[in-house]
Order: structure tokens, then C-alpha cells, then sequence
């Protein structure tokens, strides 16, 4: 059985709807974390957000997102960097383990990969005493290579650690494991053991299906595709990640329907296999 007690859910895999009704119900199956969507404080106000979750015991594991700092121009990547400033000051008013960033895809009409990469850097380099000061953990988020043209130019681990490692160890910069992103790559000892626990922030759990219908919501529950999660696990105690596992399994029409089924299936997977 799997330690419950480490166990969160990001907001994404419920369906839209009040804030207080989905803390509610994560309290009522004994789920002490949650990954907040910045949506929820745009609609709720950020103090009154707060307090919903406090009331409901709910530890916010993550807030989503900071980043898409490749925009094709200026003024647009300067907007996107006051926006993840912004970001910051919620993550520090929710007392957020960490403030995720998706980097950005490629700019519109450009192929240069590289240079969207040198964006990525340049961004953090500004936002990064602002994060330190705030004392919020940015966690930057590779994604799997289908989504780097438009989503992500961080595809690997590696490529996430090696801007950690440009920025030094004191920097409050680290990594986001998604399992859904990340399960295929080569080596993650190795990649684990290079970020060690104070630079891996978090870790999300989702499924890779074996035949995925749908690059961005076609993830599925643990258990029920082909990623070996005990293994996982394994790897990550070995490198002393004692974090929490937060469960990011968008559920579409049946977490619609019947919400509360759809979390306790959630959380039984996740307890089986995971």
C-alpha cells in the first residue's frame, strides 16, 4: 500500500467548478495536498482562496503555471515575465512548495530551438532574485519532445538541470518530474541522482497509455498503462526525494459525472500501484 499520506491531486484532474466544493472533497478522502491552478484565484481572489484551503487542511504542493517566456517579441516576453512575478507572490501567499514553469514552445515562424532555450534563461535570470526574496522554488517542467514545438523547448531532465546547475546550487531553481513527461528517458538514476532531493520539488504522477489517443489529455490513471511506478519509486527514495506525489490525471467526462467516483478511483490506483 502506498503512503497516502504523501499523496496529492492537482486541480486539473477535477472538473472545473467552486473551489471550496473540490477542497471539500479532497478533504472528505483524506488527500492532504493539492496543486493549484492559478485559474482558482482568479476566480475565487487570492485571499479568499487561501483561506478555502487552510479550512480544509489542503497543503498546496504546487501552483501552476509561471513561465512561456518564448514569445516572439519583447514586449510580449516582458509581459510573460511580470506575469510569472505575479506568479511568485501567489506561490508565496499560498505557501506553495513550489511555482512550476513550462519554458514555452518555439516562437511563432521560428525554428530556432536553441535560441528559444537562451529565452528560457534570460527570463529566469531576471525573475530569479524576485523568487529568492518571495522565498518561492521554481520548478522548471520538461515535457515529453512531441510537445516541444508549442508547450515546451525543455524536453529532458537533463536540459532542465543543466540551467539549474548555470544558475548554482543556492539559487532557488529546480526540477518538476512529471512521470507522464518523463518516464522513457534513458538512465534516471543517473538524472535523479544529478538533481538529488533539495533540486527535485516535485514529483507528478500520470500513466502513459499504450496507445495514446491524446497528446495532451490522453494520460491515465496509475496502473493502467505501462509505466512502472514501484520502480519509479525505487529511484526516487534512492536519491532521498520524501516529497510529495502529486496525481495530475485530467478525467474528462467521467470526473464530470461522477466526481466523487472518479476520486476514489484516483486514490485507490494510486494506493495499488503507485
Amino acid at each position: 500500500m502506498a503512503d497516502l499520506a504523501r499523496l496529492s491531486i492537482h486541480l486539473a484532474t477535477l472538473p472545473e467548478g467552486d473551489l471550496a466544493d473540490r477542497a471539500a472533497l479532497l478533504a472528505r478522502f483524506e488527500v492532504a495536498g493539492v496543486g493549484v491552478l492559478r485559474a482558482h484565484l482568479e476566480r475565487h481572489g487570492l485571499r479568499e482562496a487561501r483561506r478555502i484551503l487552510r479550512d480544509h487542511g489542503l497543503a498546496v504542493t504546487s501552483l501552476s503555471y509561471g513561465g512561456f517566456f518564448t514569445a516572439p517579441d519583447g514586449g510580449e516576453r516582458r509581459a510573460r515575465i511580470d506575469d510569472t512575478r505575479r506568479a511568485i507572490d501567489e506561490a508565496a501567499a499560498l505557501e506553495a512548495r513550489c511555482l512550476l514553469v513550462v519554458p514555452g514552445g518555439l516562437p511563432p515562424d521560428s525554428r530556432d530551438l536553441e535560441g528559444a532555450r537562451h529565452m528560457v534563461e534570460d527570463a529566469l535570470a531576471v525573475v530569479v532574485d524576485h523568487a529568492a526574496s518571495a522565498g518561492v522554488v521554481l520548478a522548471l517542467e520538461p515535457h515529453h519532445p512531441m510537445f516541444a514545438a508549442d508547450r515546451s523547448v525543455l524536453t529532458t531532465l537533463e536540459e532542465a538541470l543543466a540551467i539549474c546547475d548555470a544558475f548554482g546550487r543556492d539559487a532557488p531553481i529546480g526540477v518538476a518530474f512529471d512521470s507522464f513527461h518523463g518516464w522513457w528517458q534513458p538512465d534516471l538514476d543517473r538524472r535523479f541522482a544529478h538533481a538529488g532531493a533539495e533540486r527535485l520539488r516535485l514529483v507528478q504522477f500520470a500513466d502513459w497509455p499504450r496507445a495514446l489517443a491524446d497528446p495532451r489529455y490522453g494520460r491515465t490513471v496509475p496502473g493502467e498503462g505501462v509505466i512502472d511506478f514501484p520502480a519509479l519509486r525505487r529511484r526516487l527514495q534512492a536519491v532521498g526525494y520524501d516529497g510529495p506525489f502529486e496525481l495530475e490525471v485530467p478525467g474528462g467526462a467521467e470526473a464530470a459525472r461522477e466526481p466523487a467516483a472518479w476520486l476514489r478511483r484516483l486514490v485507490e490506483r494510486y494506493a495499488l500501484h503507485a
